[in-house]
């Protein structure tokens, strides 16, 4: 957690700023906290589509959101934010907290 505050401020931020901006991509894609080892800190990444970031050399993700509608229609159909405002109740964060042990080794 002290690595979110140290990159967002707080955890409300950094969620805050994560929906805005996977609520943002077009069509379909993922919104990713990643670890970059070049920097050795947080991040965020979308990608569209299928593409993902573990093609990038050095970047770990941590956490990934699925933003295709087949991910949140049924519950939300196709308001998105109200989705991504929701998501955070389920978020396992001693995984994300594991992966990032694991992505600085």
């Amino acid at each position: 957690r002290n690595m979110i505050d140290t990159a967002w401020g707080s955890l409300d931020k950094f969620k805050a700023d994560f929906n805005d901006q996977t609520a943002a991509i077009q069509g379909s894609g993922w919104g990713w906290l990643v670890y970059d080892k070049s920097t050795k800190g947080l991040g965020y990444w979308a990608t569209p589509n299928q593409d993902l970031v573990t093609k990038q050399p050095g970047i770990v993700p941590l956490l990934t959101i699925d933003i295709w509608e087949h991910a949140y229609y049924l519950d939300y159909k196709n308001v998105r934010p109200d989705f991504l405002k929701e998501i955070w109740r389920i978020v396992h964060w001693e995984h994300v907290e594991h992966r990032l042990r694991q992505a600085k080794e």
